[in-house]
């Protein structure tokens, strides 16, 4: 089984640290690549040893674009499961995953209710 991990960074955050420790759990009985649209990568050096394939989806690209959706649907063929965390994340994954063969995916919303995002990104 392959599972692909969806995520912005590898940054340092409640969910970046989640999605780490869920690979170093996973990693033993499947095979896991990881995608990330943000250079930001605090925990990527726990994740070097032990072998996991991590891509970066337009990492120097800011805002909504049609290119990281084409990035993932390239990734959706050999995928058994998805993992999606953070809301941008989410939206790029169902995004891609549309008119794609029945990939199970799990979206993660690791959040807080913050007053100053827009209502629309919410």
């Amino acid at each position: 089984m392959r599972i692909v991990f969806i995520i912005d960074s590898l940054g340092s955050g409640g969910a970046q640290r989640m999605v780490s420790n869920l690979i170093k759990g996973f990693i033993k009985k499947y095979k896991i690549k990881v995608l990330l649209y943000k250079n930001n990568n605090i925990f990527y050096k726990n994740l070097e040893f032990e072998k996991i394939e991590i891509d970066y989806i337009n990492p120097n690209k800011n805002g909504f674009n049609f290119e990281t959706i084409s990035f993932i649907r390239r990734n959706l063929k050999s995928s058994d499961l998805l993992i999606s965390f953070m809301p941008t994340a989410n939206i790029y994954t169902t995004l891609a995953k549309l008119f794609k063969r029945k990939i199970k995916h799990i979206s993660c919303e690791v959040s807080i209710k913050n007053n100053a995002e827009s209502k629309i990104k919410r």
